[in-house]
């Protein structure tokens, strides 16, 4: 099933994750539909250990599925979010998956942030994943891409590798884009 499969590889983590998760419903019960949707060959045994996978892949506690999100730090939630993402990939490495991720940081303070940072790179590095990153936050960008594309007014201003971007920027909104981040104050 051709719809399907696309699904399983296109995957979206969005910026609140309160706006996405049910309040009703237990973490573990949204996991779990979330893989039936996306797998709905596994048995349900399957589908519970792919849930316990997943919250482990996130760095959170197998407890966490009978919690519901507003026991949940903004943290956790977004952890949860991402395990959601992940969901259709049944093993790491199985097929390429491209989570498309819109300002996935910007709901969470530094020490928090920086977590999730690391826990995006790992599980891009683990699964052989592809993540097309949406973010003001121009640390997460240099950390997390290893191509860059600029926007101003809608339109692409410049793209090109993360390292000659942020080094070489030839477009005047990528230099003073780049300068603000810094704190600095680009020249008029």
């Amino acid at each position: 099933n051709r719809p399907r499969a696309i699904r399983r590889a296109l995957q979206m983590i969005f910026q609140n994750p309160d706006d996405t998760l049910n309040p009703s419903l237990r973490i573990g019960t949204q996991l779990r539909r979330a893989i039936k949707t996306l797998s709905p060959s596994l048995s349900r045994r399957q589908v519970s250990e792919r849930m316990l996978e997943l919250l482990d892949a996130v760095r959170l506690p197998g407890h966490f599925a009978g919690l519901r999100p507003d026991a949940l730090s903004g943290g956790h939630k977004q952890r949860v979010a991402i395990a959601r993402a992940f969901a259709g990939a049944p093993d790491p490495g199985d097929f390429n998956t491209v989570i498309v991720a819109d300002e996935p940081l910007s709901a969470l303070d530094a020490s928090v942030s920086a977590a999730i940072t690391l826990l995006l790179k790992s599980l891009q590095r683990e699964r052989a994943a592809s993540l097309v990153l949406i973010s003001h936050d121009l640390n997460a960008v240099r950390y997390l891409a290893d191509t860059v594309i600029v926007l101003y007014g809608g339109k692409i201003v410049e793209s090109g590798a993360t390292r000659t971007v942020f080094l070489s920027p030839l477009h005047t909104y990528t230099k003073e884009l780049l300068a603000a981040s810094r704190g600095k104050i680009p020249d008029s």
